[in-house]
């Protein structure tokens, strides 16, 4: 799974009974600072079929999860414009994850040492609703 080797890996686990699709999400934004961090923000429909308890007492149409990049060595950035919708190609080892994000006009590949699974919210998009 694209996330056997991340910190927290664990919220998947326990959240989502170790499944969550990364196929098909909405690539919201990112921020590259503090050196060599990288923060890649996330937007998914696809809900998976087992979800936390509090998240039944919400109203949310998709969910938010933000991925962070610690020891960035290889950042490259072509094109311009987010908001699209992409499969993430992460491909992670115990010692580096590769995530590549391509779109017509945007390319983005990032090397990192640790991928972190910093947050996974419920969100209620308004575009999607009926």
């Amino acid at each position: 799974m694209w996330f056997d080797h991340a910190i927290f890996k664990e919220k998947i686990k326990f959240m989502f009974n170790n499944e969550l699709s990364m196929e098909h999400v909405e690539f919201e934004q990112f921020l590259y600072y503090d050196t060599s961090r990288l923060k890649l923000f996330f937007c998914s429909k696809n809900i998976p079929n087992v979800i936390p308890e509090k998240w039944r007492r919400k109203k949310f149409n998709c969910f938010m999860i933000t991925l962070t990049c610690i020891d960035v060595s290889v950042l490259e950035i072509n094109g311009g414009g987010v908001a699209f919708e992409c499969t993430p190609i992460i491909e992670s080892t115990k010692e580096k994850t590769e995530i590549t994000i391509k779109n017509d006009g945007f390319y983005l590949h990032c090397s990192t040492r640790t991928m972190v699974i910093e947050d996974i919210t419920p969100h209620w998009d308004v575009r999607w609703t009926k």
